[in-house]
């Protein structure tokens, strides 16, 4: 089958003006992922890299004692973790907290295991670093459940 000339051209033209409408696109996906910054007055981060939504915190014993902290997950109080740190009177335990108002609770451990609170590191874009929670001023660890049921509630997370 024999394509006039008029065919081939017209074939050419569609295939140049596919490419040129895709190479756009990629550009614009590009330019759109270089610039983008979340909105500051969001209650959430959208950002692409997720220490924009961090914060530094220092979780700071200011007690006579030493304690144990371990970041929970969705169990509070958590009974394992990853992320656990002794902490002797005075020290501190430098963590990175969410600004995006998620809740980010930690359980205080006793000397002996027990249970005797736990902190919630949530903060807004607002908060300014460096922070630190000093375990003196730590919630009952049902208060902090309670926080952590708020959310879930008002920002349908988690």
């Amino acid at each position: 089958m024999k394509h006039s000339k008029n065919t081939k051209t017209h074939l050419h033209k569609g295939w140049f003006i596919g490419l040129s409408i895709l190479l756009v696109l990629v550009a614009l996906v590009i330019v759109l992922v270089i610039v983008y910054k979340p909105d500051p007055n969001s209650p959430y981060c959208d950002g692409i890299d997720p220490t924009e939504c961090s914060i530094k915190v220092n979780i700071y014993n200011d007690t006579s004692s030493t304690y144990t902290v371990k970041q929970c997950v969705l169990d509070v109080p958590c009974m394992s973790s990853t992320d656990t740190a002794k902490l002797a009177p005075s020290s501190s335990y430098p963590v990175n907290g969410s600004t995006d108002a998620t809740p980010q609770p930690w359980t205080v451990f006793d000397p002996q295991g027990k249970i005797v609170g736990c902190l919630n590191l949530s903060y807004t874009k607002h908060a300014q670093p460096p922070v630190t929670e000093p375990l003196s001023k730590m919630l009952s660890c049902q208060d902090v459940k309670n926080a952590i049921a708020k959310f879930k509630k008002d920002y349908h997370a988690w």
